[in-house]
């Protein structure tokens, strides 16, 4: 039979808590709580996993997100380039049009 309780995050927090705080409770929180043994133990193992990156070390989506934001960076000042350089050559192509028509060319 499944248990199919859903419980709140604020709930698991302090069942963590709890349970990280001293390691022979886990019994007792077992029993006091109802939460089995394999849900308690994957709660412990999701927070200890994800606590390197709480603690400030970047994860994948954090060192993807700085290449991201470079790269567009990059691409930023080269359509910056390209948008001054069509600006020049359209000017060009108008004052060649203008000079063919006043006859200087």
């Amino acid at each position: 039979m499944k248990n199919n309780k859903i419980y709140t995050p604020e709930f698991k927090t302090e069942i963590v808590l709890e349970l990280l705080q001293d390691k022979n409770m886990i019994k007792d929180i077992v029993n006091e709580y109802g939460i089995t043994y394999s849900t308690l133990r994957s709660w412990k193992k999701e927070v200890i996993d994800r606590l390197p990156e709480l603690l400030g070390r970047k994860s994948n989506v954090d060192i993807q997100l700085i290449d991201t934001k470079a790269e567009n960076k990059k691409i930023k000042k080269q359509l910056e380039k390209t948008n001054l350089e069509l600006d020049f050559l359209k000017r060009k192509i108008f004052l060649t049009k203008l000079l063919k028509k006043s006859g200087r060319i």
